[in-house]
């Protein structure tokens, strides 16, 4: 996926850093994203590159890109193999 995206079907809400999604597919169940994750879910509008996005993290953290690719990359994954992105990587 070279553009990730949210899976419109969950509601989510931004309280502080932190992001809570609330699968009502899954008799709803609740997901909390740290600090580190929801910048990744912010970033996954469908309009974001994934290399836009890895750009973006390591900015935002001084991370090294290797690391931030790496890192991000298995997060999309992660998010994806849960159904809360619309396609995974």
């Amino acid at each position: 996926m070279n553009k990730p995206q949210k899976n419109a079907e969950l509601a989510w809400k931004k309280i502080g850093e932190e992001i809570l999604i609330i699968d009502s597919r899954s008799n709803k169940e609740v997901h909390r994203l740290n600090a580190v994750g929801s910048s990744i879910w912010e970033l996954c509008n469908g309009e974001n590159l994934f290399e836009d996005i890895v750009i973006s993290l390591g900015k935002e953290y001084s991370l090294e890109l290797d690391v931030a690719r790496a890192d991000t990359n298995e997060y999309i994954k992660k998010l994806g193999d849960m159904g809360l992105l619309k396609e995974a990587l």
